[in-house]
């Protein structure tokens, strides 16, 4: 491909995004690739994890938004207890913490997870900046909840209490995303 057709095409690519963000329209967003271990010894892969499925995920970004997330994800056991169409997993990013760190900030959330939620949990290692940019460009002390099809796209995105009407509009956006 030629310099100049390249550049016609980004030319042409800018002006579609330009002209749908006029219109109010947006690109989906993406979540990151995540690989990692949960805290009950699970290998678990985003978004691939989502195939044929709904994912929820509980980003924490900072220790005092960690109670918020817990409330989030006792919800969300409580609802989708056994359901093999929901996947959800809570987030704690710890990637920001130092390496020399890490391990024992990590150590610490896994102790005060009870073994039977374990599975649910995946800390964050890496990708911290991405993290932040999808879940609205700032670490709060409020977690933030993502609704995510199978391909990874963000479908629905909130940042608060875990309260009844919040969680009746989860469930309902996780009734959106369910395949079929």
């Amino acid at each position: 491909m030629t310099l100049r057709r390249t550049l016609m095409m980004g030319l042409v690519y800018v002006s579609m995004v330009a002209a749908c963000a006029s219109l109010g329209m947006s690109q989906a967003a993406y979540i990151p690739t995540l690989q990692g271990t949960t805290f009950a010894g699970n290998e678990v892969r985003l978004p691939q994890a989502f195939a044929g499925k709904a994912g929820v995920l509980i980003v924490a970004f900072t220790r005092e938004s960690q109670e918020n997330a817990r409330a989030w994800g006792k919800l969300l056991a409580q609802r989708y207890p056994d359901d093999s169409r929901v996947a959800y997993y809570e987030l704690p990013v710890v990637a920001s913490v130092p390496a020399l760190l890490r391990g024992w900030v990590i150590g610490r959330i896994r102790e005060s997870v009870a073994e039977p939620t374990r599975a649910h949990f995946l800390p964050v290692l890496d990708h911290a900046a991405q993290w932040k940019q999808i879940t609205g460009g700032k670490a709060s002390d409020t977690a933030c909840v993502l609704v995510v099809d199978a391909s990874g796209a963000v479908r629905w995105h909130y940042q608060g209490p875990a309260d009844a009407p919040a969680f009746a509009e989860l469930q309902l956006q996780v009734d959106r995303v369910l395949p079929g």
